[in-house]
């Protein structure tokens, strides 16, 4: 993807958008965690509320009825190819570490624990994921797509989870991975009900307060 795509161009923050019809956000199961972390925040700053939905980005059509899109950057393709978003609101916001959950700190269970399921996330977002867990049988391995933008991943006595920091809870003691981060954007979308509301919500996102309060969610492992 060009990453000239992924540039914020420069806009003057509105101030706080009147209270009024709620903003619509869409969240992919990766970062959905992290949206639904800044909603305290936002909406004590920005005197209005947002309504936040899961679910997939890869089409065109997937954001429909969206002010803005929040998702990993190869989730993005179609929709900005499509000319559904809008140029003027587009942020790269947070690189969230890929873990592995229920081993503690031993990355190594990934390779010795024979019969093990490990479960992944599924979808573009895991594709780099997946691909590191090819020399595994097929059989060890269950794609999940969560839909929750409040519970993290949780693997049963035993099992495994290879998913990206957001999505692990935060008593877990995780192994970080060695697969490339996710790079996670926001966009506006073209159709937006208020274009100026969701510009200004993708810079929120963008700059702290609000950049922090989402990095939160994907946290350095430990």
């Amino acid at each position: 993807m060009r990453r000239t795509s992924a540039v914020l161009l420069l806009l003057a923050f509105a101030g706080p958008s009147p209270a009024g019809t709620p903003l619509r956000v869409k969240a992919s199961p990766a970062v959905a965690r992290c949206v639904e972390a800044v909603r305290e925040l936002y909406e004590g700053t920005a005197g209005r509320s947002f309504v936040l939905v899961v679910g997939s980005l890869e089409r065109v059509d997937s954001a429909a009825g969206a002010d803005v899109v929040v998702g990993a950057e190869d989730e993005f393709t179609r929709i900005i190819e499509g000319g559904v978003s809008d140029p003027e609101a587009d942020a790269a916001i947070a690189r969230i570490p890929w873990v592995l959950v229920g081993a503690g700190s031993d990355v190594r269970a990934l390779d010795r624990a024979a019969g093990r399921q490990v479960a992944v996330l599924g979808g573009l977002a895991g594709l780099a994921a997946r691909r590191s867990l090819q020399h595994l049988p097929a059989e060890r391995v269950r794609r999940i797509e969560p839909r929750s933008a409040t519970e993290p991943v949780r693997v049963g006595p035993g099992a495994l989870a290879v998913v990206p920091l957001s999505l692990a809870g935060p008593e877990e003691i995780v192994a970080p991975l060695a697969i490339a981060p996710l790079e996670v954007r926001a966009l506006g979308i073209r159709a937006a009900h208020d274009v100026a509301a969701a510009r200004d919500f993708v810079l929120f996102l963008a700059r702290d307060p609000g950049n922090a309060a989402f990095r939160e969610c994907g946290r350095v492992a430990r």
